[in-house]
């Protein structure tokens, strides 16, 4: 996971054990669910697709562009000014922009 800061540098996020280990499942009912590395469930939600395909928008919220979609590789790129409230720390910033990318 990596963010924009305000002058346009992107920084990697240190992100904690259990986020690297997360899996992230994607059903077609149009749910999400996060699984912790325990495999013990560490968030859920909605997801659509949206924007001629080009788009994901996660509980109807947060809408994130494709940077990166094929066979083995999710890239999602978020372009705009949004406060993250950190969940290990409950401090909340800004990003201007943020980026993750799944594989398998």
């Amino acid at each position: 996971m990596e963010h924009e800061n305000q002058a346009g540098a992107w920084i990697s996020m240190p992100v904690s054990n259990t986020e690297l280990a997360s899996l992230y499942v994607f059903n077609t009912n149009g749910a999400y669910t996060i699984y912790d590395s325990t495999n013990s469930i560490y968030g859920s939600g909605t997801w659509l697709i949206v924007g001629d395909n080009t788009q994901l928008t996660l509980n109807k919220s947060i809408t994130y562009d494709f940077s990166i979609l094929n066979d083995t590789t999710m890239q999602l790129s978020l372009t705009e000014q949004i406060p993250y409230s950190d969940l290990l720390t409950g401090i909340t910033i800004t990003r201007y922009g943020m980026r993750e990318a799944f594989t398998h």
